[in-house]
């Protein structure tokens, strides 16, 4: 009902791509969506809205989001989302089955390939507006997390927050994390006493440029010790001994060579 005043005859009006070389048929018909959002002035705020959410990978409260209309962008501006131009940028992007349906809730939630294809775009079409909204988020889900934790939900905040501050580009702020909340220095907290260890394998993922021999540059060779020698050991418990042991002697190595060896 949003497009084409709901003439079904002017349904060929939105340029769904034919050019296999745009990727798979999914991703053509969201960046059909992209293109057809962009250019309707109205529903501008839908779009917008649409990249924020893909900044999440989970139902987020739109509470959540207010942490968002403060991200630096020449072109994308969120607003408050329960506005009327919230609201109906909410409605919009529901009726499209761009974002799942209203629940008791009250969370919105992108379909993992929409995730990808929109944060992938939000990065492309202003990295600085990306790297801010990663980075509030980074500072508000560490400050989420529960240090007295009886159950992994108290600690998931941390990594969640591990996550958002690496897309930020704030490798060693979030390896304190790490670090502090989640393995307690040496005490292996997290996989200790909650046995989550491919949970930390997906967040250590993000602290390396090539899994698992290449930690990202812009950690010191201390820190590249630390997650290579933590993710080799979480992916051994997990089975998986090649993987580990790359990591594990490339934790070896980069020690000798810096003569970090303890």
């Amino acid at each position: 009902r949003t497009f084409c005043d709901a003439d079904i005859e002017r349904r060929k009006e939105i340029p769904l791509l034919e050019d296999p070389k745009e990727g798979d048929h999914a991703f053509r018909v969201m960046k059909a969506y992209e293109q057809w959002l962009g250019k309707e002035p109205k529903l501008r705020m839908s779009l917008c809205l649409l990249y924020f959410t893909s900044l999440f990978d989970r139902p987020t409260e739109l509470e959540t989001f207010k942490i968002l209309e403060s991200v630096h962008s020449n072109e994308l501006m969120l607003k408050d989302l329960r506005s009327r131009e919230g609201e109906l940028a909410i409605s919009t992007l529901r009726e499209l089955d761009l974002v799942y349906p209203a629940n008791e809730d009250d969370t919105l939630e992108c379909h993992p390939l929409i995730t990808e294809y929109f944060e992938e775009r939000f990065r492309e079409r202003d990295n600085n507006a990306w790297k801010d909204a990663h980075g509030k988020l980074f500072e508000h889900y560490k400050s989420k997390g529960n240090e007295e934790a009886k159950t992994f939900e108290d600690i998931a905040p941390f990594f969640t927050a591990i996550v958002h501050g690496c897309k930020a580009g704030l490798y060693s702020e979030a390896l304190n994390v790490y670090r502090n909340k989640i393995t307690r220095k040496d005490e292996f907290f997290a996989t200790r006493t909650f046995g989550v260890f491919n949970a930390e394998v997906k967040i250590l993922f993000y602290f390396f440029e090539e899994a698992w021999f290449k930690p990202v540059d812009k950690l010191n060779d201390s820190e590249k010790i630390v997650v290579l020698r933590c993710a080799g050991f979480d992916l051994v418990m997990l089975k998986r001994f090649d993987a580990g042991l790359v990591a594990m002697e490339t934790a070896l190595k980069l020690a000798q060579d810096t003569d970090d060896i303890d």
